[in-house]
């Protein structure tokens, strides 16, 4: 029949939420929301060198947003930029997993000897980053100010977010 519409019990009706939530976990594409860039303080007396920009990537360790290369933008020309020379995704993966592995044996000394067990690091992601404008002789002027930070994602993708403050005083 035309407009009628019948009800299926809770139980057999598909759960479309985690249904969404679970596409949304597989997906490729990286979350602008995982990366945060902030000025501290977001306000100062000029001439503004006791600055510090903060970029972090908060999100889970995924394929898509691994190994993330970042470059600071000061508004006045001025660049700076990092890059890192990861391991392949795989490769990491196994690492930590190996590191896991090895951080949960017990290891037994016999008395009167000394045990050490040390196991093999991974690679160290980094994951965050910090500059002072002053280390890098930029002051800002009176005025509000935009920094922006381009976060370099794996296949060319890239993301950016900006850090505003504030500047008060005369030039």
């Amino acid at each position: 029949m035309i407009g009628v519409h019948e009800e299926q019990p809770p139980e057999e009706q598909p759960p479309v939420i985690l249904l969404l939530l679970a596409a949304l976990a597989i997906s490729d594409k990286p979350d602008p929301a995982h990366f945060v860039v902030r000025a501290a303080p977001q306000v100062s007396i000029t001439p503004a060198r006791t600055l510090t920009i903060f970029a972090e990537h908060r999100g889970p360790l995924v394929e898509s947003e691994y190994c993330v290369g970042v470059e600071i933008e000061f508004g006045d020309g001025q660049k700076s930029g990092q890059t890192q020379d990861c391991p392949p995704f795989a490769e990491y993966m196994e690492q930590l997993a190996h590191f896991e592995r090895c951080n949960s044996q017990v290891v037994v000394c016999p008395p009167g000897f000394e045990c050490s067990y040390n196991c093999v690091r991974p690679f160290d992601v980094r994951r965050s980053w910090t500059w002072r404008p002053a280390d890098l002789r930029i002051g800002f002027g009176p005025g509000d100010h935009d920094i922006s930070v381009t976060f370099f994602l794996p296949g060319g993708k890239r993301i950016v977010k900006r850090a505003h403050f504030l500047v008060a005083g005369f030039e």
